[in-house]
């Protein structure tokens, strides 16, 4: 089991470390989260919560994000993570590797950032090509799964439609939007936040 937790720190798919599966569940959504812990707090949002005071909601979302909506897969060289014109269903942690994005011009991407973020909060279609220019490790954070698990606590949702329509608003102001366009929602005291008394409420 130590051997398996060594190569689940090197970043390899799950699939590929079978002795994971004899740790029981509590301990393996620990694992996860230590895995993904990294990657889902450069997501915006994160960022957002962390801000304006809400750690206990921030590390309540990224446990769960860990557990259901993380997948992770190693590409070679040469292949595709997504293509240009079709309809996004997740945002992408470039975790290994270089890649090359392609739209009117080619584009060289360093590894350790996310790629079509903007899916996690509107509808997109990607207008570029990414592929990978070696052997490469990707994240992918279902956009499904992550709206599920802001629906599952009602203080938490409403945060995120706040944010939701802060960042929106900043793409719209934007001339042109890419795949690659990270967008900054700055939190103050203007801006909706969460309750702060009582517990996050679960909606069932």
């Amino acid at each position: 089991l130590e051997r398996a937790y060594v190569l689940d720190r090197e970043g390899r798919p799950e699939s590929e470390v079978p002795l994971l599966a004899l740790l029981s569940k509590p301990m393996q959504r620990e694992l996860r989260f230590a895995r993904y812990e990294g990657c889902l707090r450069e997501i915006g949002f994160s960022r957002y919560l962390s801000q304006c005071g809400h750690g206990p909601a921030e590390l309540l979302a990224l446990r769960h994000l860990a557990s259901h909506a993380i997948s992770q897969s190693t590409l070679a060289a040469k292949d595709a993570v997504f293509e240009a014109g079709s309809v996004a269903h997740e945002a992408h942690w470039l975790a290994q590797g270089s890649f090359e994005y392609v739209l009117n011009m080619s584009q060289r991407v360093g590894h350790q950032r996310w790629v079509s973020e903007m899916t996690l909060w509107t509808p997109w279609l990607h207008l570029g090509d990414l592929t990978t220019r070696e052997d490469c490790s990707v994240v992918r954070l279902s956009a499904k799964n992550f709206s599920d698990c802001m629906r599952r606590w009602w203080n938490l949702f409403e945060m995120a439609q706040a944010y939701a329509r802060e960042y929106v608003k900043s793409m719209s102001s934007f001339a042109a939007v890419t795949d690659l366009w990270q967008g900054v929602v700055v939190a103050d005291e203007h801006r909706p936040s969460l309750r702060s008394s009582g517990s996050f409420q679960e909606v069932l």
